[in-house]
C-alpha cells in the first residue's frame, strides 16, 4: 500500500492503472489473481532457493544494513531481544502486543546512519530529526517496557536491566552533547574562514 500514493504519487497514474488491470487481466484469459496457497497448491517448485546471506530489498547493498548496520540499531536490537525468555513467561495480552510493536523493523530503519546513496530515502521515511533521536525514544520506551514487564514477570535481571539501560541512554545522550558541541565549534571556525558550511 505504501507504493500506492506514496512511492509513485497519484499523477504518476497509479490508481488508474491499479483501477484497468483486473479488467485487462481478466480479459485476456491468459492470466489468473492467485493466493500464495493456491500457488503452493496448483505448481510443482522448480528447485530449492540457495540464500546463504539475508537479503532485503532496501538500499544498494540489499542486504540488513539499514536494520542493523551500526551500533545503536544493533544495541537496541539487542536490548529488545535479550528480554524474549521473560516475555515468554508473560500472559499480559497488552504486554505481548506492545513486544509485538516493539519488534517493528521501522524502529530499527529510523536509526540508520546511511547517509550517502541511499540517505534521501532514509530521511524521507523517518519521522525523527535524527538516527540518535530515533534510539533514544526507542531505549526510552523500552526501558518503560521493562518496568511494565517487571510488573507482571518476577526475574532478578529486570531491574539490572532497567539500570543498565539508563546508563546506555546517559552515554549516548552525552556523546551527542559531544558532537552537537563539535559541530558548533566546527561550524565557527569554517565561517571566520570564510567558509560556507
Amino acid at each position: 500500500y505504501e507504493t500506492l500514493g506514496k512511492l509513485q504519487p497519484g499523477y504518476t497514474g497509479i490508481f488508474e492503472f491499479m483501477k484497468a488491470l483486473p479488467s485487462t487481466a481478466f480479459a485476456t484469459r491468459r492470466l489468473n489473481f492467485l493466493t500464495p496457497t493456491e500457488i503452493i497448491r496448483n505448481f510443482q517448485p522448480v528447485s530449492a532457493v540457495y540464500v546463504p546471506h539475508p537479503i532485503s530489498w532496501a538500499d544498494e547493498e540489499r542486504d540488513l544494513t539499514a536494520w542493523l548496520g551500526n551500533e545503536l540499531q544493533n544495541e537496541a536490537f539487542y536490548n529488545l531481544y535479550k528480554l524474549a525468555p521473560l516475555v515468554e513467561k508473560c500472559t499480559d495480552t497488552e504486554l505481548i502486543k506492545d513486544w509485538n510493536y516493539l519488534q517493528a523493523s521501522d524502529h530499527f530503519y529510523y536509526m540508520s546512519t546511511k547517509y550517502f546513496s541511499d540517505g534521501e530515502v532514509h530521511r524521507f521515511f523517518n519521522p525523527y530529526n535524527s538516527p540518535y533521536e530515533a534510539f533514544i525514544n526507542f531505549m526510552n520506551v523500552l526501558s518503560d517496557f521493562i518496568i511494565r514487564l517487571s510488573s507482571v514477570v518476577e526475574d532478578e535481571m529486570v531491574p539490572n536491566e532497567i539500570s543498565s539501560l539508563n546508563k546506555l541512554l546517559n552515554e549516548k545522550e552525552n556523546l551527542i552533547k559531544k558532537y552537537r558541541a563539535d559541530i558548533a565549534r566546527l561550524k565557527r571556525i569554517n565561517k571566520k574562514k570564510g567558509i560556507n558550511s
